[in-house]
């Protein structure tokens, strides 16, 4: 979920909530990857910490693994290729469980839940 406010993207959100509540509430150990550390991984790690009460069994970390794509559409018209490439599972992060002490109780499918989710998530 990117932190700015301005571009988040709530419907990737509502898709994947009520997966992640259940997938959570399991003992299955989850891996999890991400493109970037300044608004996917800061916003997944966030819900996942703050509102999923997840446990990390390995912290958001630099993925040896990643990927470039050139599959980007140019940000300046072609002119800087240098520029226009996109970085895939830049970071991982793993949990398995979760606190249920920590957890916030939220039915993705309420009428009510981004208004509440953007209220919650307002607070970190």
């Amino acid at each position: 979920l990117n932190q700015n406010p301005e571009d988040r993207r709530y419907d990737l959100l509502l898709n994947w909530f009520g997966d992640l509540q259940f997938l959570t509430a399991t003992s299955i150990p989850l891996l999890f990857t991400c493109a970037n550390d300044y608004a996917d991984l800061a916003g997944e790690t966030t819900i996942m910490r703050f509102i999923l009460g997840a446990k990390f069994i390995a912290k958001p970390q630099e993925n040896p693994f990643s990927y470039a794509s050139t599959m980007v559409p140019p940000s300046d018209g072609g002119k800087n290729p240098v520029k226009d490439f996109s970085r895939g599972n830049s970071f991982f992060y793993a949990t398995q469980s979760c606190d249920k002490s920590k957890r916030v109780k939220m039915d993705a499918k309420s009428p009510s839940f981004l208004s509440e989710f953007k209220l919650l998530l307002a607070r970190f």
